[in-house]
């Protein structure tokens, strides 16, 4: 759904200050897991009930999240420098 609507999906990304967002797809022993990787600026907003694309997205991971989900801590950035740079200025900016 989201590989489909990537151009809606991109157009939230200013919002919720995600620099990145990739979507990991392991197929193992028939079964599909998705992983999540992201990077975002601790102000961005969360999904938007009002959005098509948002609410869309909210209503898979409903369907899709193993229970007991949980968000990971980030632990470790590795980028070259100047994507890094980039990146974080981006993510962190002021408003």
């Amino acid at each position: 759904m989201l590989n489909d609507r990537l151009d809606e999906c991109i157009a939230t990304l200013d919002r919720e200050r995600m620099a990145i967002e990739i979507v990991f797809r392991l197929r193992e022993n028939g079964e599909d897991h998705l992983f999540w990787v992201t990077v975002r600026g601790e102000d961005g907003a969360g999904l938007d009930h009002s959005l098509p694309i948002d609410r869309d997205h909210i209503e898979h991971a409903k369907r899709t999240k193993e229970p007991g989900w949980v968000e990971a801590e980030p632990q470790v950035l590795m980028l070259p420098e100047p994507v890094r740079k980039a990146v974080l200025s981006w993510a962190l900016r002021d408003r």
